[in-house]
């Protein structure tokens, strides 16, 4: 199973760095790709702490809301608060489009990596992720 959560993670990482999605789309759109991108991996990274804990997942939607309800009764009030932070962005992000999105790549990718190095769970390094996309030099 790690190893499946770090190809999924690679993945995410990788689609969120995409040249594609850089040069077709504006900031805000790369922005909301990020929040989608870096929930999920946050999100999966919670539910696998979360069951080794414990947690009953019911593999519907109501888990998105149930493992930060585990973590913040179980003690990891950080982990909670990052969780429910990113959730929050991420709706916004992929359900209304019709409102500006503000929130910054980088404090999408710093919410969901600290979330997760709280939990004690590895991290892949991104740091390109963080990159702006060069310009083109033809």
């Amino acid at each position: 199973m790690p190893d499946a959560l770090q190809d999924l993670e690679r993945h995410l990482i990788v689609v969120a760095h995409s040249p594609a999605i850089q040069s077709v789309n504006s900031e805000e759109s790369w922005a909301r790709t990020t929040a989608h991108t870096a929930y999920y991996w946050a999100f999966h990274q919670a539910i696998r702490f979360a069951l080794a804990g414990g947690f009953l997942a019911h593999r519907n939607g109501g888990d998105h809301r149930r493992v930060w309800e585990w973590l913040q009764s179980n003690g990891w009030m950080e982990a909670c608060e990052l969780g429910i932070d990113l959730h929050r962005w991420r709706k916004l992000a992929d359900y209304q489009p019709e409102r500006p999105f503000t929130v910054s790549r980088g404090d999408l990718l710093i919410h969901a990596r600290t979330l997760v190095e709280s939990l004690g769970q590895p991290c892949l390094q991104y740091t390109l992720i963080f990159d702006e996309p060069e310009a083109d030099s033809g």
